[in-house]
């Protein structure tokens, strides 16, 4: 199990702010041209990585070989700190499988689907090289559609939150642009106040926190792509502004937008860059000092 802190670092999730909208709304007429969408759904990771992240000393010194040595020997420290909860933590969730739990409530999710019809679905352990996605999407029949899908996952710096983000991008035979695309952003409550004490408490009762919070993001995720797939080029009903924080993975961002759904313990906001957020209201945790 301790192999996997020898891992460089987790996969970063698109949480930076986007100068570009992000978003791409499918429109009626694209969708009433599309009689069958096939799906490939890419999930590379096997289980989640546990690694203390940089510092940020190479941002904060405006990069250079003494702050990325700063940087390295920082995470070290920490990554040294963490060992003795590592191991708990991996043998608490060892049987635990992620990526087929998303793959089959994606099955099912997509099955119930009434706003498209949705053929076959694809899972694979690595995403589409370009030229192949490229291909397929040129050899598309007439009325076909192509939805390309990766998710990836990881910790918050602090390693209190989990957090998810999946990315959506749907092509159309004949066009070369995508007619549909998003991303979509989940991060679980806080636990702990961070650090050994969190990856200790994701580990207590055989990872209950963590299958639980595991188990949420999917029902989540799907629920955003849902609501997006059927929102059109405006969301029908936006709800009341909310201003919520995705904690940094790898930089916090200000998530402000109209609220498609908010509950007592999480909302789903649409930001300024149209990406879909599944988001705590509990503002504490934070990163580490």
């Amino acid at each position: 199990m301790l192999k996997k802190t020898m891992v460089a670092g987790a996969v970063a999730l698109g949480l930076a702010g986007c100068a570009a909208p992000t978003r791409i709304p499918l429109d009626a007429a694209a969708r009433d041209k599309l009689a069958q969408v096939r799906v490939v759904h890419a999930l590379a990771q096997d289980e989640i990585v546990v690694r203390a992240p940089a510092a940020g000393a190479s941002a904060a010194m405006g990069g250079g070989l003494i702050a990325a040595i700063i940087d390295s020997k920082i995470g070290e420290v920490r990554q040294n700190k963490l060992q003795g909860t590592l191991a708990p933590f991996y043998a608490s969730v060892d049987d635990f499988n992620f990526r087929s739990l998303f793959a089959g409530s994606l099955e099912s999710s997509l099955r119930e689907e009434k706003t498209l019809r949705f053929g076959a679905i694809e899972h694979a352990a690595q995403n589409l090289l370009h030229a192949e996605a490229e291909a397929q999407r040129k050899a598309l029949p007439e009325g076909q559609g192509l939805m390309l899908g990766t998710t990836s996952y990881t910790f918050s710096p602090d390693f209190s939150r989990l957090s998810v983000a999946t990315q959506v991008q749907l092509n159309q035979s004949g066009k070369e642009d995508p007619v549909f695309k998003n991303t979509y952003f989940y991060q679980s409550a806080p636990v702990g106040a961070g650090e050994a004490e969190s990856l200790a408490l994701w580990a207590d009762k055989d990872g209950a926190r963590y299958r639980e919070a595991a188990r949420e993001s999917v029902v989540q995720i799907l629920k955003m792509l849902r609501m997006d797939l059927a929102a059109g080029a405006a969301d029908a009903a936006p709800g009341p502004q909310l201003a919520l924080t995705a904690l940094g993975t790898p930089v916090n961002v200000a998530v402000k937008g109209p609220a498609l759904e908010d509950g007592a313990n999480r909302a789903i906001v649409r930001h300024t860059d149209g990406t879909l957020y599944s988001l705590p209201h509990t503002t504490t945790g934070g990163l580490p000092q």
